[in-house]
Parts: structure tokens; C-alpha cells; sequence
């Protein structure tokens, strides 16, 4: 796998299109990335309240009220934001070609490939770093005890990380009602296409 950090990316029209079978179906996703701010801002109300619901379960362990996060926790969200990209990137193909890009005024951080792959692994790709950087710390953090000043740390990173992942919470939903199982997923500049 060849793994290459492309930079800063000016416009979305600028990502590389891919040699798609002639039958392949776009995804009806939003067209731009204003309009995917508006339509994935729903989804965080849910993980905001998977979060609060660790935090009082992190409480009724310890059997009392934490503080506030730790500074380690806070310093540790932006190169987690960047980890996120490269463990979607790690999720490819051996064989495949993937470019990081980051587009920090917009908020955009992307690891992308125009290399097809199964529905199944499109939807691996998309969860890993939400589960391995978001899901898993804040599983760790919620039930252990411990009031160790790491394991204090982990929730607000585990929260900006999971939250950080609802665009691709917002993608495997997208996956899981248009592309049938036995399908491949495909990505073409800035949209995704899935075909049989």
C-alpha cells in the first residue's frame, strides 16, 4: 500500500476522479461540503448522548463527580484528528493507492482512494477510527476505575474523536441503505459511486 500526504486541499473539485465502470451509481449524498455539514449535523445528538451516558456510567463506578478534562486529553485531539485519517487510510487494500489531504479552515481532514473495494470494507474503512480512537478510549474511560491521570485524559479525546467521526457514521449509513451487499464502492472525486 502506498500511502502519500497530498497537503493542504484548495477546492473538493480538486480531488483526482476515477476510472468508474460505466454502470456505477452515485451515491445521493450532498454535492458540496456545505451541504454535508447541514445534513450530518443530526447526527451528533446521538453521540452526544452515547457520551453522556460514559459519563454518568464512569460515575457511578468511581462514585463521584470527575473534573474537568485534562489538559494531556485537550492536547491530544489534534494529532488524533490526524491519526483518524491515516488509520482510514491503513483500512485500504494492500495494494492500494491512498491520499491524505487536510482542508483545516473547513474543518476537512480526508484519506482518499479511488481503489473499488466491497461494500463490507468500505464500511470497515469508514468505522475503524471512530471505534479504535473514539468508542474504544471511551469504553476504557467509562467502566475502568481508575482515576489515573491518563485514563482521565482519554475522555475528552474519545469524545472530540467520536464526534469527529460522524461524517463517517453518515457514510456507512449512506452504504447500508443504497449499495447492495454484494457490491463494490468506489470513490470519484469529491462523491462515491457503488456498482456490481
Amino acid at each position: 500500500m502506498a500511502i502519500h500526504y497530498k497537503g493542504y486541499l484548495a477546492r473538493l473539485e480538486d480531488l483526482p476522479s476515477s476510472d468508474l465502470p460505466a454502470h456505477a451509481v452515485p451515491y445521493d449524498e450532498p454535492a458540496d461540503l456545505d451541504s454535508l455539514v447541514k445534513a450530518i449535523m443530526p447526527w451528533h445528538w446521538p453521540l452526544l448522548a452515547l457520551v453522556a451516558l460514559a459519563y454518568g456510567a464512569r460515575c457511578l463506578v468511581t462514585g463521584h463527580w470527575l473534573h474537568l478534562p485534562t489538559i494531556l486529553g485537550c492536547l491530544a485531539i489534534i494529532p488524533g484528528f490526524f491519526l483518524h485519517e491515516w488509520i482510514h487510510a491503513w483500512a485500504f487494500p494492500r495494494g492500494a493507492e491512498v491520499h491524505v489531504y487536510q482542508k483545516i479552515d473547513a474543518g476537512l481532514l480526508m484519506a482518499y482512494s479511488p481503489q473499488p473495494v466491497s461494500r463490507l470494507r468500505f464500511i470497515v474503512i469508514s468505522a475503524a477510527p471512530g471505534l479504535l480512537l473514539g468508542l474504544l478510549p471511551l469504553g476504557i474511560w467509562a467502566l475502568t476505575g481508575s482515576d489515573h491521570y491518563l485514563v482521565r485524559s482519554l475522555f475528552p479525546f474519545a469524545c472530540a474523536l467520536l464526534l469527529g467521526a460522524v461524517g463517517d457514521l453518515y457514510n456507512i449509513y449512506n452504504t447500508l441503505v443504497q449499495v447492495p451487499k454484494e457490491a463494490y464502492v468506489q470513490l470519484s472525486g469529491w462523491h462515491s459511486y457503488w456498482f456490481r
